[in-house]
């Protein structure tokens, strides 16, 4: 049972940090008394929740089995291969030379990103931040599932997934 309490802290840790910082930002740019900060809110949050969910259930789990009999797992290790199992993906994904297009232009808040589809130095810097940031996010994620299954401690994990078994 802590196991499967492991991976939906894993699940939420991410979606909360993210959903907060959201938040902030939202009510830092339009009035407070808005309504649609909570209706924006939400839909982000449940678009968070859905990618987290789905990064624990496709990527977590199996580096979960994968590693668990490991004896020279540590918690820089966990936190590592969370930060690499969410950056890899995702840099993948958004890599900006995939999608260029000759003559595309991108800008966000009065800084050229891309310049007749080639990415400036600001848009590397904006692309690598997202990556370090979905990164930390697994890594949150991992260090959140590291301290509830209680990796941690001697032979704790091994212990509670033969128990999940058995039950």
């Amino acid at each position: 049972m802590r196991l499967i309490l492991a991976f939906v802290a894993a699940a939420l840790a991410p979606v909360g940090a993210i959903t907060l910082l959201y938040l902030y930002d939202q009510f830092t740019k339009l009035d407070a008394g808005d309504p649609y900060i909570w209706v924006h809110t939400r839909g982000f949050a449940l678009l968070c929740l859905t990618v987290s969910t789905v990064s624990v259930l496709v990527l977590g789990i199996p580096a979960y089995l994968a590693l668990r009999g490991r004896s020279a797992m540590r918690w820089w290790g966990a936190w590592l291969a969370g930060f690499l199992l969410t950056a890899v993906p995702f840099g993948l994904l958004t890599f900006p030379d995939l999608a260029s297009n000759p003559g595309e232009f991108m800008e966000a808040g009065g800084v050229k990103l891309a310049v007749n589809g080639v990415p400036t130095l600001a848009g590397w810097t904006h692309y690598l931040e997202g990556v370090v940031f979905l990164g930390a996010c697994g890594a949150l994620a991992a260090a959140v599932f590291w301290m509830v299954s209680g990796m941690g401690k001697k032979g704790s994990a091994k212990d509670s997934a033969q128990s999940d078994v058995t039950r």
